[in-house]
């Protein structure tokens, strides 16, 4: 009936004298996986630290989960966490993650079509655009006034681009078969076309 720091204070006492993660788990009957997470209970990152020792997370898995994210996007991690209205719940901090992986992708995506002006001035251009279909990228017309389609949970909709979002991570979509508003998360739409109107 030990809390998850007094556990983390006994694998740290003993990993202090050298005794192996491997042969801690099997002293108490636990899996090494069990001995690692609360282990790196020891040596958190202040925000993740402040959360856990105030109570708002309270799951070692949810923590051990956020340092996973905070050991590549601190920074995203830290102000997520700095909302104190923000709930540190499995679902929530699962959604974070979707959002991020979702952006970095996005990110990449858009370093690759970046980079296709480069290879054209470089003598690489081989007479397709960046979908890979005949034209060249220079000579294409620009798009006056952009929709974006997207799917929202089995429903398609129009991205809302000159309506601000309450937060990061979330957009207003106009729904096609109503004409209904609502905010959405980002991480929960799914681009399905680029037109123009």
């Amino acid at each position: 009936e030990l809390t998850a720091r007094e556990i983390a204070d006994y694998i740290g006492r003993e990993v202090a004298k050298d005794i192996t993660k491997r042969d801690i788990a099997r002293s108490i009957s636990k899996s090494p996986a069990f001995v690692t997470q609360h282990a790196n209970l020891l040596d958190l990152p202040d925000p993740i630290a402040d959360a856990f020792s105030s109570g708002r997370a309270r799951d070692v898995t949810l923590v051990n989960e956020m340092l996973l994210m905070y050991k590549t996007m601190p920074q995203e991690v830290t102000d997520w966490l700095a909302d104190p209205d923000q709930e540190v719940t499995r679902s929530a901090v699962k959604l974070l993650r979707s959002f991020l992986e979702s952006r970095e992708r996005t990110a990449q995506a858009d370093e690759v079509v970046d980079d296709e002006p480069d290879l054209i001035e470089a003598g690489a251009y081989d007479g397709t655009n960046a979908l890979g279909l005949p034209g060249d990228p220079a000579q294409e017309e620009v798009m006056k006034k952009v929709v974006l389609q997207v799917r929202h949970q089995r429903r398609h909709a129009r991205l809302i681009l000159k309506r601000r979002p309450s937060a990061e991570g979330l957009a207003w979509l106009r729904y096609d078969d109503n004409g209904e508003e609502a905010e959405v998360s980002l991480a929960q739409v799914r681009l399905t076309a680029l037109r123009e109107a």
